[in-house]
């Protein structure tokens, strides 16, 4: 099991301990069959910290009936929530609850340890949430989830970056910059295309299963992935469209 994923089924109202800065993730199971449930339905967890701050966290769909919730907090504490769903007449969907304990983190990873990444206040440099300072040495693998480099390349690339002092890989989830025509063959990895349409309506979740893969292998190295959602040439944003993008970009946030 990676270091920052842990997959839980959760009972509801039964609590589960969960790491600070790590991820939590739980699945549900919808009772209602869509034609596309990426697009015809929004699922969200209502998710109420332990200081009363309440959260919208989007879900993302993993294929099949399957609805998946990642969360993750740098405060201790129990953590509850609850789910809501666009389509009200889903019971499965709607109104499943549950609590998760947040604990402090007991591993040596600096994405962990020190928390998220942040700007000074003056405005000069990075640092992580508790102040550790933080050096911005990036490399650019713009094609980073795709064929072009294969997973045993990757993984090769990764050790040599760590090797090399590097803290981030800046790497693009969604339109390429040189590749305007957008869909190309060569946009695939280990599950296939991300989209199936140009207009991003129709999502592979086996792609972003690979993708998440990659991601994980960076942030196991204690590399953080600068992730580029898409690529704004004007032959991009006519394709895809603004829904399309909207679509997109809640579909990394949830991942």
């Amino acid at each position: 099991m990676k270091k920052w994923l842990l997959v839980l089924m959760l009972t509801p109202l039964v609590a589960m301990a969960v790491e600070v800065n790590t991820v939590f993730e739980t699945s549900f199971t919808s009772s209602k069959d869509y034609d596309n449930p990426f697009t015809e339905i929004e699922l969200d967890a209502i998710v109420t910290q332990p200081d009363g701050k309440q959260l919208r966290v989007p879900m993302f769909w993993a294929g099949k009936k399957q609805w998946t919730l990642r969360y993750s907090s740098p405060l201790t504490g129990t953590h509850s929530y609850r789910t809501e769903c666009s389509d009200k007449n889903n019971s499965s969907l709607n109104g499943a609850k549950g609590k998760i304990t947040v604990v402090p983190y007991t591993g040596d990873n600096p994405l962990y340890l020190h928390g998220k990444l942040q700007v000074t206040k003056d405005q000069r440099h990075f640092e992580f949430a508790d102040g550790t300072q933080f050096f911005w040495l990036g490399d650019t693998w713009w094609k980073g989830l795709c064929k072009r480099l294969p997973w045993d390349g990757f993984q090769e690339l990764t050790a040599d970056r760590v090797k090399k002092g590097f803290t981030v890989v800046q790497i693009v989830c969604g339109t390429y910059p040189d590749e305007p025509g957008l869909l190309k063959p060569s946009w695939e990895n280990e599950g296939g295309m991300p989209y199936l349409k140009q207009d991003f309506s129709v999502v592979n979740p086996e792609y972003f299963k690979y993708a998440d893969r990659r991601f994980e292998h960076l942030i196991d190295a204690g590399i953080t992935p600068a992730i580029v959602g898409g690529w704004g040439r004007a032959v991009n944003l006519r394709s895809v469209g603004l829904d399309g993008y909207k679509r997109h970009y809640r579909n990394l946030v949830a991942r």
